[in-house]
């Protein structure tokens, strides 16, 4: 996955409700890092021991494409039909 597709989905977990979207540090990570920076970096990983209440797979080749009409993630378009909100 591109550093761009993981700067994507990593604020789109925000908005979506979520605390943080984080991504484990790989190679293409700190080839980034070298080629965008000039100061030190440290990698941080969870624990190998870390617990979480919930760890969620999602295949990426399955969701459809959507547009953003406005500030709320809430209001998109998505093959020509409109939404508003969680529930409609």
């Amino acid at each position: 996955m591109t550093m761009d597709d993981r700067f994507t989905i990593a604020n789109m977990a925000i908005e979506a409700g979520g605390k943080n979207g984080i991504f484990p540090v790989d190679d293409l990570t700190v080839q980034y890092m070298n080629e965008h920076t000039k100061r030190p970096f440290t990698e941080w990983e969870a624990d190998e021991s870390a617990e979480y209440d919930a760890e969620y797979t999602i295949d990426l080749s399955q969701l459809k494409s959507t547009v953003a009409f406005s500030a709320s993630a809430g209001e998109y378009k998505d093959g020509g039909r409109n939404h508003r909100g969680c529930c409609d």
